[in-house]
């Protein structure tokens, strides 16, 4: 199983608040996946990098 992060994972790996992150996915910068409805967000490892390259 691939490894998986919730935003506040990715929050703190980006040094960026957890609101930062979750505007950033409303935004389509981050993309991210919602398992249940209203449930927590997961994203990808290649996600990550792909966001990670965007900031950077």
């Amino acid at each position: 199983m691939k490894k998986t992060y919730t935003l506040k994972e990715v929050a703190k790996i980006t040094g960026q608040h957890y609101k930062t992150v979750y505007k950033h996915l409303q935004l389509g910068l981050l993309n991210a996946k919602s398992l249940t409805f209203g449930g927590t967000w997961r994203v990808s490892e290649e996600n990550l990098q792909e966001y990670l390259n965007k900031i950077a």
